[in-house]
């Protein structure tokens, strides 16, 4: 499956890997890197070397979190939504391409273990 989305994104500006952090920082809105660490179940060390790349493509921005001067929050910038918008279609053939693979018997159990680790 790894093959299928990094060849879908191996001709365009950012990797799956990217993509994934893209779309989850946007999704969360701006919060604080601890946070998006347990829920993305990810090290806060390893999200933080991961975002590294997204910041120097300016795609997210860390800053300090305003209600907690300790903590620093993460958000996507004006780049980074430009960048998701332009790698969907990306995405969207790599989906595919692992539907197809898969075979749509196996979608539901794809679908229930996705389930099981959000219930974390």
């Amino acid at each position: 499956m790894t093959q299928a989305y990094e060849q879908a994104f191996s001709d365009g500006g950012l990797n799956s890997m990217q993509f994934f952090l893209l779309v989850a920082v946007a999704n969360a809105g701006p919060t604080p890197i601890s946070v998006l660490a347990d829920h993305l179940q990810l090290d806060r060390t390893t999200l933080t070397r991961n975002l590294a790349g997204l910041v120097d493509d300016q795609w997210v921005q860390v800053c300090i979190d305003p209600e907690d001067r300790r903590s620093r929050v993460v958000k996507v910038t004006t780049r980074g939504l430009a960048a998701i918008e332009k790698s969907y279609e990306r995405w969207e053939a790599a989906q595919r391409e692992v539907t197809r693979h898969l075979g749509a018997q196996l979608i539901p159990l794809v679908k229930g273990l996705a389930h099981l680790s959000a219930l974390k």
